[in-house]
């Protein structure tokens, strides 16, 4: 079958249409290449260039590193609880590996900073967030863009990764913006859906773009490469599902079919279940959606199915952010996304036996403990889902440390946290 894809001119981020008829990716090969030393400074790296194999499931080999970084702020918030329990339980947490976020260009340095500790048997999980424009724009709005993505972005990101040949990576790409936009990417295939669509079409023409140029500079040997795919609320809907499954594959195959391309990253920074049956119950019964992928194992499979009818080539492997899904049913409407009041901790990072063989890893990506935005109007970071009566309140600006929460999502764990 053929279908029309978009495919990034690397020069000028230009589209162009084309004909490509699918075929399936050649698996990726794991040859060994000589050692080069002198390239990592990192002393606990291996012995040799690492050479993951994205046909596999590396996870089965690999743990997610809980970095130094990420140890620290645990220590410091458990020696603030003054309870001797939950300070116990607290100091749990650091040994469980997350991603870190690169939120931008200035924060690329902290990659040389998080790699410097990491183990040979352990990878690095990083989430390439810097897209700037993660919304649908309204009407007469111009676009955000104050720095170049590829040279100033992606193309430094890919050359501390090239440096570290020893280290492994893992890459999550650009979460929060497909979820935003992509409930209007029938406009691409010529079914407008509102009156604002209009304004989506930068914002999507934009992720296509600038995706697709991250998977072409970030296909190294040592990486394996998830796109994020937001979760079964956004883009789990029956009539939209079919026209996403056709956008990731045009950002697939887009990008040349990458041979480190391994899959999807479902539920980021979400509090979605993985196979709770109906779904999640909504505090505001009236407010739960008409959609059938209510769990995210319903969500993959309905995508799968719809990648299946075509006959895309696009991997379906996929990984699960666990990080605050302990507690379900704590949601008003199934849009609420920010702060959840009672949320805990979710299953640990690392293999867990599931009946779905396409699940390769639950991780964490977000950090629990870091707040999503501020509940105060007037905030720099201020949005009203974070003022909504099922969110925490009062909060701090996104990114700042949110002790109060940390320590609900400890209490709330589950499983629980159980001192070693």
């Amino acid at each position: 079958m053929k279908i029309t894809v978009a495919f990034a001119l690397a020069a000028d981020l230009l589209f162009s249409a084309t004909t490509h008829a699918f075929a399936l990716p050649p698996l990726s090969t794991t040859k060994l290449r000589k050692r080069a030393p002198g390239l990592s400074a990192n002393a606990n790296a291996c012995d040799a260039p690492v050479s993951l194999n994205a046909s596999t499931n590396i996870w089965k080999n690999y743990t997610l590193h809980p970095t130094l970084a990420w140890r620290n702020q645990i220590n410091a918030a458990a020696a603030a609880i003054p309870d001797v329990e939950l300070r116990k339980q607290a100091l749990e947490v650091g040994k469980s590996g997350t991603f870190v976020w690169i939120e931008g260009k200035s924060q690329i340095s902290k990659i040389e900073d998080v790699v410097k500790d990491l183990p040979c048997k352990n990878v690095l999980g990083l989430v390439i967030s810097g897209i700037e424009n993660k919304a649908c724009l309204s009407a007469g709005t111009g676009l955000k863009q104050t720095y170049d993505y590829a040279a100033e972005y992606i193309d430094p990101i890919a050359k501390v990764i090239k440096a570290h040949p020893n280290s492994a990576f893992a890459l999550i790409v650009e979460p929060g913006v497909a979820g935003n936009v992509l409930l209007d990417v029938k406009e691409y295939y010529g079914v407008w859906e509102n009156e604002n669509s209009t304004s989506c079409k930068p914002v999507i023409e934009l992720w296509r773009q600038r995706v697709q140029y991250a998977l072409k500079a970030l296909n190294l040997p040592n990486v394996v490469l998830y796109l994020d795919a937001a979760n079964g609320d956004q883009l789990g809907w029956r009539d939209t599902i079919s026209y996403v499954a056709h956008e990731f594959t045009n950002i697939y195959v887009g990008a040349g079919s990458p041979s480190q391309f391994r899959g999807l990253a479902t539920n980021v920074a979400a509090y979605h279940s993985w196979d709770a049956s109906p779904g999640e119950n909504f505090l505001n019964v009236d407010a739960a959606p008409a959609i059938d992928a209510l769990s995210e194992k319903r969500y993959v499979y309905y995508l799968r199915k719809s990648l299946n009818a075509f006959k895309s080539p696009l991997p379906t492997y996929h990984i699960m952010d666990t990080s605050r899904n302990a507690v379900l049913g704590l949601r008003r409407d199934w849009r609420d996304w920010c702060n959840i009041n009672g949320a805990g901790f979710g299953v640990r990072p690392g293999l867990q036996a599931t009946s779905d063989p396409m699940l390769d890893n639950f991780v964490w990506v977000k950090w629990g403990g870091v707040s999503d935005g501020s509940s105060e109007v007037g905030a720099a970071t201020y949005d009203s889902y974070c003022a909504k009566d099922d969110a925490v309140k009062p909060s701090p600006e996104r990114g700042q440390w949110f002790q109060s929460y940390f320590e609900t999502l400890v209490s709330n764990a589950k499983p629980v946290f159980r001192p070693s």
